[in-house]
């Protein structure tokens, strides 16, 4: 394999009012001898898959992060935030594999007087939309023949729960539940396996994690 060249131009802006706050951050990269896959069927059992690395000679990623949060009192603060990215393997006009989709996250936190420094609680859903660009890869033997390498996922919403605690400069606390209504669902890049024809008869997948508490301690000494 050749070793990747990455050419890229990156732009962003960050604005900060009295009571609101506002990024936006833009790159677009345009990437020699990208490393992705090609396929190769073994005969000798049905369906099955070897997949090979191989360099595309111009792959491109084009990308945008946006965030924004206002202080509608001084005690609350709605936010948003949303990532999109769209990777295309240009030589064969195809999208490119494990690409997630937009991932958005809408939320209201309640916090102390001084704009969250010292404690806060947040409750945000995020919404994540159904990937339709499923990935496309050559076959095999040196043509622009190309295969299906991924499925459709459908899109879906979870609630989460976040609270911290500033104890002092050097102490913080964190705690939260994600996936609050213990809802069933499927990242785009979680593992799914297709067994040959009959067997099994459908996929077998790996489902995100349910409802999920945790907690946590950062101390520095």
């Amino acid at each position: 394999l050749n070793p990747e060249r990455d050419w890229q131009l990156d732009v962003g802006v960050a604005v900060k009012h009295e009571d609101w706050r506002a990024g936006a951050r833009f790159y677009h990269a345009w990437v020699e001898d990208y490393v992705t896959y090609a396929d190769d069927t073994v005969v000798d059992f049905a369906d099955a898959r070897l997949l090979q690395y191989v360099n595309t000679p111009l792959a491109t990623l084009v990308g945008v992060e946006l965030d924004w949060e206002y202080d509608i009192a001084p005690r609350w603060t709605p936010f948003a935030r949303m990532a999109y990215i769209d990777g295309r393997d240009r030589t064969i006009g195809q999208p490119l594999p494990s690409i997630p989709p937009m991932d958005s996250t809408l939320g209201i936190r309640f916090h102390d007087s001084e704009g969250g420094r010292r404690w806060g609680i947040e409750f945000a859903a995020r919404v994540v939309n159904d990937q339709y660009r499923t990935g496309q890869i050559r076959i095999a033997g040196g043509t622009d023949v190309t295969t299906d390498f991924e499925e459709r996922t459908p899109g879906f919403t979870v609630y989460n729960l976040r609270g911290y605690w500033n104890v002092k400069k050097n102490l913080n606390l964190i705690a939260g539940i994600e996936n609050l209504l213990d809802k069933t669902y499927q990242e785009h890049l979680d593992l799914r396996l297709l067994g040959p024809t009959g067997f099994p008869g459908t996929a077998t997948r790996v489902w995100a994690p349910g409802f999920t508490p945790y907690a946590g301690i950062n101390w520095v000494f």
